[in-house]
């Protein structure tokens, strides 16, 4: 029932979609996201699987190589995944997702949109903080309907927390983010989608960051 992957890859993190049917895992050092099927009748994990690469970004990165965490937004449709790269020196990459779960041919496609620097080193861990419009809608509501959203990073190696605000363009249900942030701090070859608009930061010198909290753990 359990999933072996290739010792190559060396999955780091996971999560889950929201119906629990697929486990979404963060290989860090083949840089690649897999995405699992997952039988909820036969406890099967694994049975059929996608394997996506992250391209476009260096992530050989000495002692803290390829990828780190990854969220999934509570509407399904967007995939936020940490690389641990050099240049720049940290950006997260920011996946569609389109799903089927149920289907025969267990359908699952992430589409890499562009990448959001984190304005540090090393984003190690983050979390995405949604309030959810569910009931204030409840006589419209879409599966996923969510308001506002944060996410909140935490840089290793520059000693910061940075927040920031996700900005979802919900017309016609694709799920892509916005491209209105003004920050920009990345000059490259490589088009960089800005998803993110910077809100807040925070120093955590002289300590490093690993780790950030959850509210619903803050509030258990």
């Amino acid at each position: 029932r359990h999933y072996r992957g290739d010792p190559k890859d060396g999955c780091r993190h996971c999560c889950w979609n929201k119906a629990g049917t697929i486990l979404y895992v963060t290989n860090e050092l083949s840089c690649t996201i897999t995405a699992l099927s997952f039988d909820t009748d036969s406890g099967i994990l694994g049975k059929r699987r996608v394997t996506v690469p992250i391209a476009g970004v260096d992530l050989d990165r000495s002692h803290h190589r390829g990828l780190s965490d990854l969220v999934l937004h509570p509407n399904g449709r967007l995939l936020f995944v940490g690389c641990r790269s050099t240049q720049p020196s940290g950006c997260i990459a920011v996946f569609t997702v389109e799903e089927e779960p149920q289907s025969d041919e267990f359908f699952v496609e992430l589409k890499l949109q562009g990448f959001a620097v984190t304005l540090g080193e090393v984003p190690r861990n983050f979390k995405l903080i949604a309030e959810d419009n569910s009931e204030a809608n409840s006589g419209d509501a879409n599966d996923g309907d969510v308001g506002p959203s944060w996410l909140v990073v935490g840089n290793q190696e520059t000693k910061s927390v940075e927040c920031f605000e996700v900005c979802v363009n919900g017309d016609g249900g694709e799920g892509r983010c916005n491209m209105n942030d003004n920050y920009n701090h990345w000059s490259n070859s490589l088009p960089v989608t800005r998803y993110l608009r910077h809100t807040s930061s925070i120093s955590t010198a002289p300590y490093k960051p690993c780790n950030i909290a959850s509210f619903d753990a803050i509030n258990a």
